[in-house]
């Protein structure tokens, strides 16, 4: 009735069943290596976006308000101000606002406006004057026009990623005709 298997060439089912489960072990660390390599590569890549995009503005924020020569409004969180950013020898006037809604800081140059940078946390500007360390909140034309120190400060947020950028900058036109 039953036959012996003369040759003993086949796999048991027990062996069958551990070789599936080691190649599954395998295959499962491998997934998950891959896996945590792609959300470490994700972070990394949403903390240099934030970084670059935070660099780049605080770059361009720090060059323009150098050049300001008349500051016409200025706020916690956005100035207007006159100055030659193309340097044809005429005033352009840019204004630098952070959006509250859109986590925007957006920059017009006579009228043109533009996105300076996204994921903006938040924003701000402090004001001192060349013979106070007191920052002061500039309600007159008299006092926009004694602003001699502007502090920057801005925090960019993207995913769980948080950087915050700081710089100071000297109005060294600010009051020059």
């Amino acid at each position: 009735m039953y036959r012996k298997i003369k040759n003993g060439s086949g796999l048991t089912l027990i062996e069958l069943i551990i070789t599936i489960l080691l190649i599954s072990a395998i295959i499962g660390a491998a997934i998950l290596m891959l896996t945590t390599g792609l959300k470490i590569w994700s972070s990394d890549k949403d903390r240099l976006d934030i970084r670059q995009n935070g660099s780049l503005a605080m770059e361009r924020i720090t060059r323009y308000l150098e050049l300001a020569n008349n500051i016409t409004a200025a706020s916690a969180n956005s100035i207007t101000f006159a100055a030659d950013i193309n340097n044809d020898g005429t005033d352009e006037t840019v204004a630098i606002v952070f959006s509250d809604v859109n986590r925007n800081i957006n920059i017009t140059i006579d009228g043109i406006t533009a996105i300076l940078t996204p994921d903006a946390q938040s924003f701000s500007l402090s004001y001192y004057q060349s013979n106070t360390s007191a920052s002061f909140t500039p309600v007159t034309q008299a006092d926009r026009d004694g602003i001699r120190v502007i502090t920057i400060s801005l925090t960019m947020n993207k995913g769980s990623d948080t950087v915050a950028f700081t710089s100071s900058v000297f109005c060294r036109n600010q009051g020059v005709v």
